[in-house]
């Protein structure tokens, strides 16, 4: 809050600017709390927080898949003006808008998805991942028969 004093602004209101850290927040990987632009650890957040989030149990959350996407997103990339990580958050939301919206804008850092099986809620991010299965003609239930249309020209 700012009480104007024209004896002491007498040019005005001054410009007033902030650099805002955000909420400490839970890293499953040191056990600690801090202040991180990690998506995971800020989605994970929000599914925890039963002040503003979704409430959702520690249980219930799969803390390998969050520890695993964490080293992801703050794998090093590198870029035309250096390096940085993979991927960040950056941003704020209103407590009133709903939760979906909320972590639809918080995925889209990640470009990934939120899923919930076997009561677990697990984190895809947008990244290549290799086959773990690959698959030859000896998989297929019977032989493959292709039917082409004539043409009519």
């Amino acid at each position: 809050r700012l009480n104007f004093d024209s004896d002491v602004y007498p040019n005005g209101v001054p410009n007033i600017t902030v650099e805002v850290e955000g909420k400490k927040v839970f890293d499953p990987r040191t056990s600690g709390t801090a202040y991180s632009r990690n998506p995971a650890l800020c989605i994970r957040d929000y599914l925890t927080n039963s002040d503003y989030g979704l409430g959702a149990e520690t249980a219930e959350i799969n803390d390998t898949n969050f520890t695993s996407v964490a080293n992801t997103c703050e794998e090093s990339v590198t870029l035309d003006s250096g390096t940085e990580n993979r991927f960040t958050i950056n941003g704020t939301f209103q407590v009133s808008q709903t939760p979906k919206l909320i972590l639809q804008n918080m995925l889209s850092t990640i470009g990934g998805n939120l899923v919930y099986s076997n009561g677990l809620f697990k984190l895809k991010p947008a990244v290549y991942s290799t086959p773990s299965v690959t698959l030859d003609e000896s998989n297929l239930r019977s032989p493959l028969e292709i039917n082409t249309r004539v043409s009519k020209i």
